[in-house]
Order: C-alpha cells, then sequence, then structure tokens
C-alpha cells in the first residue's frame, strides 16, 4: 500500500481480482479498480478484458475504439459471448479503422458453429435479409429451428411469424406456443416480451456443438453474406410527398420485413428507460416536457449483426454510409402518449448541441420506421408543411432538418401525435453531415 491506493496482489486469482474492481468502481475509486482490472486481464480472464474494452468505449474516437478492440482480442476473450458479439460489431462498422466484414463473420460463425443460439439466430436473420437464394433460406430456416430448440425464445417469436407469413417452409416449423403467447405480449408492450431478448440473446454456448451436416450447411452461406455485406444495400426510390412551402418528404415501403421489426423492438424492449431531459437549473434528470413515452438507445454492446444490416438500410437512403448514423433509438407510446412538435436539427445556442455540432455536424436528415402492426392513432403531422402520415410497419419516413444552406428548416416541424388506442413502436436514425463520434 503506498499513499492509500492498495496495489494489486500478484498471487490473487483472477477471478478475485475482477470482484475487487467491481467493489473499488462502487466504492468511487476508480484507479485502484482499473489496476485490478488490468491485473485480472493479464492473468487472462475473458471478463476483465471485454469490461476495459467497454470503459474504453466509453471515450469517443478511433483511438478509443481501437484499444477496446485491442483488449477484446486479448486471450481467451472470443470464447465469452457478448465480448465476442461486440468485436464483431466494432469490426463491421470499422470502428476502429476500415470495416473487416469478413473478419466480423468469422467470429459470429465460430460461435453459431459451437452451438451458441444467439449466433445461430443472428446468421439466420442475416441471411433472410441479404439472400434471396432457395437453398439459402431454407438453410436460414433451419438454423432458426435450432436456435428455437436450443431455449432461444426470440429465434422461437421469429419462426413463427416467417412460417405464418410464408417466408419459411411449414415443413421448418416448430410450433412454440410460448412463442405466440410472447408475440401477443410485445405488440401490447408487456414486460414479460422481454424475455425474448434475456434468455435468449448473446447466450453462452451449450456444450453440444452443431451437428457435421447442420454446420457445413450453415458454411455455405458465409461466402454470399460476405459480398453482401461488402456491398452497398439497395436503396427503394420510395414515394415522394410534396407538402406546403415545397417540403419534401418520403415514404419508403416495407424498409424493413415486419420479422426484422420483432426483433429490433424485442432487443429494445429490456433496455427501455422513461424519456428524460437535463433540467438545465437543476442539472437533474426530469421527465421529457415535449415526449410521452420510453426510448432505448442501441449502443455497440447492444447491436448485433441483424441490427447492423437493418440500420444501414437506414444510412443508405440518404445516400451516406454507415458511420454517418446515429444510435438507433427506439421508442414505445403507450395509450395517450405524444411527441409533441419538435424540431431534430441541433442549434449552436444549446450547450451540448453546440458540442454535437461541431464533432459530429448536423442532422440532415431523419429516418422513422414504424415497428408496431397494431395501434391507433400516433400518426406523424408536419404542422407547417400540413402533411400527416400513419405508416405500416416496417414502412419508413425520411424528411430533412436543414434547407439548402444547411440551416434548421422550420417546415421540419413533426410531432408524433396522440396514441389513441394499442402500444405504438418506432425506431428513429438520425443522419449527420459528419462521421457520428458519439
Amino acid at each position: 500500500m503506498s499513499g492509500g491506493v492498495m496495489r494489486p496482489d500478484m498471487d490473487t486469482t483472477a477471478e478475485e481480482l475482477y470482484r475487487q474492481a467491481f467493489a473499488l468502481s462502487r466504492a468511487g475509486r476508480q484507479q485502484e479498480a482499473e489496476d485490478r482490472l488490468r491485473a485480472a486481464a493479464g492473468k487472462g480472464l475473458p471478463q476483465a478484458c471485454y469490461t476495459l474494452a467497454l470503459n474504453r468505449l466509453q471515450h469517443k474516437g478511433s483511438a478509443a475504439a481501437a484499444e477496446a478492440c485491442r483488449w477484446l482480442e486479448q486471450g481467451r476473450c472470443r470464447d465469452l459471448a457478448p465480448a465476442a458479439q461486440l468485436l464483431a460489431v466494432l469490426r463491421l462498422g470499422g470502428w476502429d479503422g476500415a470495416p473487416a466484414p469478413e473478419t466480423a463473420l468469422d467470429i459470429l460463425f465460430s460461435l453459431a458453429a459451437r452451438g451458441a443460439p444467439g449466433f445461430l439466430r443472428q446468421i439466420a436473420m442475416a441471411a433472410l435479409l441479404e439472400l434471396d437464394e432457395a437453398a439459402a433460406i431454407a438453410t436460414a430456416g433451419r438454423l432458426l429451428g435450432e436456435a428455437a430448440r436450443r431455449g432461444d425464445i426470440l429465434a422461437s417469436l421469429l419462426h413463427a411469424r416467417l412460417s405464418s407469413e410464408g417466408v419459411l417452409s411449414r415443413a421448418e416449423e416448430r410450433p412454440s406456443i410460448a412463442a405466440e403467447a410472447l408475440a401477443r405480449l410485445r405488440m401490447a408492450g408487456h414486460p414479460a416480451a422481454a424475455l425474448a431478448y434475456r434468455e435468449g440473446g448473446v447466450a453462452a454456448p451449450r456444450p453440444e456443438p452443431l451437428s457435421c451436416a447442420l454446420r457445413e450447411e450453415m458454411e455455405k452461406l458465409r461466402e454470399p453474406l460476405a459480398r453482401a455485406l461488402a456491398s452497398p444495400p439497395a436503396v427503394p426510390a420510395g414515394e415522394e410527398v410534396v407538402g406546403k412551402q415545397g417540403y419534401r418528404v418520403r415514404v419508403i415501403r416495407r424498409i424493413w420485413p415486419v420479422a426484422a421489426c420483432d426483433y429490433v423492438a424485442a432487443i429494445a424492449l429490456p433496455l427501455l428507460r422513461p424519456s428524460t431531459v437535463l433540467d438545465p437549473v437543476s442539472g437533474q434528470m426530469r421527465l421529457h416536457p415535449v415526449r410521452r413515452s420510453h426510448h432505448a438507445t442501441l449502443f455497440p454492446w447492444d447491436q448485433d449483426l441483424v441490427t447492423w444490416l437493418l440500420e444501414r438500410r437506414l444510412t443508405a437512403l440518404v445516400g451516406q454510409p454507415p458511420a454517418h448514423g446515429e444510435m438507433l433509438c427506439v421508442l414505445q407510446y403507450p395509450p395517450g402518449g405524444e411527441y409533441r412538435p419538435h424540431l431534430d436539427a441541433l442549434t449552436a445556442e444549446e450547450g451540448k448541441s453546440g458540442e454535437e455540432l461541431k464533432r459530429s455536424g448536423q442532422r440532415t436528415h431523419t429516418v422513422l420506421v414504424r415497428l408496431a402492426e397494431r395501434f391507433a392513432g400516433g400518426e406523424t403531422h408536419f404542422p407547417v408543411a400540413e402533411l400527416s402520415f400513419a405508416l405500416a410497419a416496417g414502412d419508413a419516413l425520411v424528411f430533412p432538418n436543414v434547407d439548402e444552406k444547411g440551416k434548421p428548416d422550420p417546415r421540419s416541424l413533426h410531432a408524433g401525435l396522440p396514441v389513441r388506442d394499442g402500444v405504438k413502436w418506432m425506431a428513429t436514425k438520425w443522419i449527420r453531415a459528419q462521421p457520428y463520434c458519439w
């Protein structure tokens, strides 16, 4: 002990060092906690490497992301499912440099081959989103069914949805009363639907690996998925609607399939929090004055291959790469919930907004996607442009937040009208003029 600071004992086990780091962090002794985490990581504890990576990602810039990736590459860290998942997402997005989709696929396929149901689900859904061949779709159905058999409730829900829609063959269907119940619960906004993610997300691999036959079948998806990841997504033109004063809004039908909407909502649900805002006087968080809803922001450690593929479709709608998109925000509105008229553009007069403008540029566009099928009311209304939109599940609304000079456009004033019945689910993606640095 020197100067009141306890140094790690070299004979202490990695697990005990990790427990000490947690206790020290809770006590506010961050440097000592960091020392113990590093010592535990040095002894090869994957959980310590993962925690250090998460800590680095709280800092901004590619240097912090590069350091996070180095921790995630340490020792047995790839054996820890959440760590492997995060590394794959960072490689997909090129957070520490150029995107490396093939490296990301190596990570995901390795965990899937060892039987991790969450990774089987990701590969299956990615194939369904990106590949058109009948053989690939059939393989995806078998992988999704296998993930469900291994306890992934979200895979069960998706399998039931896709079979009912005829996307998957009825021969592949594994009937699940639990899945159907969860689908109804999720549509109603019931907290029990969080099981769809909590029990079946990035789960630890089960002891038994995939059968050789199913593994060989899955491997046939790797090359076409790598090609799809290396290519920009197709951009549908959509329908342009012109409002008052010449303001233009685009409607894109089924930018996401309904099963993908279920996927995003299920992942976001356990992360939902009441919408709040920082009170500039008290410095405390208080309920948002113009938005009555719950929201969840999907940070890299909440994302996976499927959410990344879905999000890049949204940035492509305005001709930007994924790096220009803010984190996806999922909003849930109960009956009576609303988002009163507001602008999405940032203003330099606001302290935090001014910093954001300097760092990542303006929010040039907003993309909204409707996630839930069954709710009434909740239309997106533009009072100045005199436009109103009630989308179907999977449809997107794209609109500019700035005028020709790059200034906040008052015509973009919009609101989410009160929900009359059911629970409204929406996903929001704000697109920046520069790569987004969070």
